[in-house]
């Protein structure tokens, strides 16, 4: 089973924001940084984020927090140390001029201001598409998809498209979202990849999209799931 373009630009699309946001309101993982709106703390989480578990990330960000509380005292952190700080990470270095860099620029050329929208903020050193639109989803709530390597591969498996990238999944998504409930459709379609549309061995009986989905219908037919 593979969709047409019409079906993914209809009511294909609206059935599957639906059954996530519905799966959401009981599924969803608990981190710290998902019970604030604070742009600043988004952010943080995101750099964490990148090329690491949540689990290892949870561990620093508090702290991370703790030590500089706001994009200011970041913009003036010494690189030493933020670098013992997310030592624990890996990419240490990396990281810690990543967000020196950041802070500064935000603070130098925006006022100490985290924009809203996904154009500014890709201007900020640093902070790249999914980053920018995690921010301008979660912190200030605006109806822009966060497309990142779970939700490719959900959508992949859910159209039987295997060639889908960003661009497109971005195009798709952004026909559905919603500015009212947009965050948690988000937050839902990327816990759905990382705890049940895994990479290896997913959970269909599991899934709340598998009616319509292509990789289940396809193996169950095959007798494989």
């Amino acid at each position: 089973m593979t969709y047409s373009e019409t079906e993914t630009d209809g009511y294909v699309f609206k059935w599957l924001y639906a059954r996530v946001i519905e799966w959401a309101k009981e599924n969803l993982r608990s981190f710290p940084w998902r019970n604030t709106s604070d742009p600043y703390k988004i952010f943080l989480a995101e750099t964490l984020l990148k090329r690491t578990t949540a689990t290892a990330a949870v561990r620093i960000y508090n702290d991370l927090i703790n030590k500089y509380p706001d994009i200011s005292t970041l913009a003036s952190a010494s690189v030493k140390d933020l670098n013992y700080l997310l030592r624990p990470l890996g990419l240490y270095k990396q990281r810690s001029e990543l967000l020196i860099k950041s802070a500064r620029y935000i603070v130098e050329k925006m006022g100490g201001k985290f924009p809203y929208n996904i154009d500014d903020l890709v201007k900020v050193p640093g902070i790249g598409l999914y980053t920018a639109s995690a921010i301008s989803s979660f912190a200030f709530r605006k109806p822009v998809p966060t497309v990142d390597s779970n939700v490719i591969r959900v959508l992949r498996r859910f159209l039987d498209k295997p060639s889908l990238n960003v661009k497109i999944a971005m195009n798709l998504l952004s026909s559905v979202i919603e500015e009212k409930n947009g965050s948690e459709f988000n937050l839902g379609i990327i816990d759905l990849g990382g705890t049940i549309c895994k990479p290896t061995n997913p959970n269909c009986n599991f899934c709340p999209i598998r009616e319509k989905c292509s990789f289940y219908l396809n193996n169950i037919n095959k007798n494989v799931i």
